[in-house]
Formats: structure tokens, sequence, C-alpha cells
């Protein structure tokens, strides 16, 4: 009897509607020493409301000690896994001409 890795079944993504669609343009990756997973921790960072003249917006930035990150996402991959998700990214920049093929 076939074991279910001897088995390729299609995918059928399903819930992805009930799934609010977030904007991210911030992203984290550590690995866990002990286990050897990858930690991947996605955000957004929204500029600060600043406003005023251009001298006044310069001081208030001055005022400022961080640029917050809002943490929309964490998530623990395998090495497997994170090959997989780069195949992914590389060939859809490569499709979208943001790299060369094979870069």
């Amino acid at each position: 009897m076939a074991g279910l890795t001897d088995v390729e079944l299609q995918k059928a993504w399903v819930g992805g509607e009930d799934v609010s669609v977030l904007a991210a343009n911030e992203f984290a990756l550590t690995v866990q020493q002990n286990t050897g997973e990858f930690c991947l921790t996605i955000g957004h960072l929204a500029p600060p409301p600043l406003s005023g003249s251009p001298a006044e917006v310069q001081q208030q930035a001055s005022q400022l000690q961080y640029a917050y990150v809002r943490t929309i996402a964490r998530l623990s991959l395998t090495a497997t896994a994170v090959r997989e998700l780069a195949a992914i990214f590389q060939e859809l920049a490569a499709d979208q001409g943001l790299i060369e093929q094979g870069e």
C-alpha cells in the first residue's frame, strides 16, 4: 500500500477569502538554533504623522526614538519551506522582470 508521500495530490486552497489582506513592508528572519527552524516575522511600518513647515517636521522627526513596526504575522518555517518560498519568490521576480532568470 502506497503511503501519502507516494501520492501527489492537487492543492485546493480554502478559507483565503476569510483572511484579511494586510500591507507588509518590513521583514525579519531568525533561526532557532535549538530546532533549526526559521522564524519569519512580517510587519508594517507606517510613517509617523508629522505636520507643519519643513523645519517643524524636521524638529518633530528628530524627537522620535523609534519607527514602530506593527507585527502582522509570525511564521515558523522548516528549511525545506524556506527553500520552497525562495523558489516561489525567484520565479515570481523573474516572471515580473525584476531579476534575470537564474540570478
